[in-house]
């Protein structure tokens, strides 16, 4: 596991980046309860079969940040937003569905 300062100033980077697809951002813990159940929300919207996100609130430098994991699962293939993937090395490879 990476050393806290390490990991606070790879989240800080991050924060410093602003918004995407994969970064959403509060400027209040009054909106945290909300933004967790967006975070599920998203996730159980998006890939299918049902998964259980993993979710934990981590209080870095006075700041809280949500860090979301997805282990594998058991009910292959899973799919997002309809199409399955396959990882290899660093890459997803999408698999056609004559390969499912």
């Amino acid at each position: 596991m990476k050393n806290l300062s390490v990991m606070s100033e790879n989240l800080l980077e991050l924060v410093k980046k602003g918004e995407s697809e994969e970064i959403e951002l509060k400027k209040s813990t009054a909106q945290l309860d909300r933004a967790l159940k967006s975070i599920s929300q998203k996730i159980r919207q998006r890939i299918k079969h049902e998964t259980s996100p993993g979710i934990k609130v981590l209080e870095i430098e006075e700041k809280s940040i949500i860090e979301v994991t997805i282990s594998e699962g058991r009910n292959k293939p899973y799919s997002l937003d309809g199409i399955c993937y396959k990882r290899v090395g660093t890459e997803n490879i999408i698999i056609s569905p004559e390969k499912l």
